[in-house]
């Protein structure tokens, strides 16, 4: 999700089920993308999502809200959601410290992001959401009070795969030639 503390889950590994509340947003605001429009943009802890409704999910459309983004916030992780007018949604995520951008499978706080931005004319209520994604559907409610987000949760179904042990060859050992000198303890 981005957020830099532990998040409750519950899960049923049996059942094949899990959910779990999510951060709150921080913000909901909006970005001018040049030669396409305007765009919601929901701010979570420790990440930024783009709904980027009616969008073809494309590596060229993705590097166009991120250099709306840069211009405007001073991200760690931005998330494009490519959200289809079928409830489909293409989640893509970048990272600035690994200079990394993947086209995710699912993405849950991408989906509290839609879901928000979703339930953004609820005054008052529940609102459930379900976004089916190139991984499954994660789908989940936004609670709201006085138009405000009270709490969010996703859930959606999960496998969990026994431990695996993978055995390396030995590598012959080499002191890293690029961290400089190290201090002494």
């Amino acid at each position: 999700s981005g957020c830099p503390r532990l998040l409750l889950a519950e899960a049923d590994p049996e059942k094949g089920w899990a959910a779990s509340p999510m951060p709150l947003p921080l913000a909901v605001e909006e970005v001018k993308v040049p030669g396409v429009g305007c765009f919601p943009v929901v701010l979570l802890e420790g990440i930024t999502h783009v709904i980027a409704a009616g969008m073809e999910p494309t590596e060229e459309n993705f590097q166009r809200f991120r250099q709306a983004a840069d211009a405007h916030w001073p991200w760690e992780a931005l998330g494009v959601m490519f959200l289809a007018g079928d409830g489909s949604m293409t989640p893509a995520v970048a990272v600035r410290a690994t200079g990394s951008v993947v086209f995710e499978s699912s993405c849950a706080s991408g989906s509290t992001a839609a879901a928000v931005w979703a339930s953004r004319e609820l005054r008052d209520g529940v609102r459930p959401f379900s976004f089916s994604q190139p991984g499954g559907v994660i789908a989940g409610e936004v609670e709201k009070k006085g138009g405000r987000v009270l709490r969010v949760t996703v859930e959606g179904p999960v496998s969990l795969e026994p431990p695996r042990w993978v055995e390396l060859p030995e590598m012959p050992w080499r002191e890293p030639t690029n961290l400089g000198k190290r201090k002494s303890p």
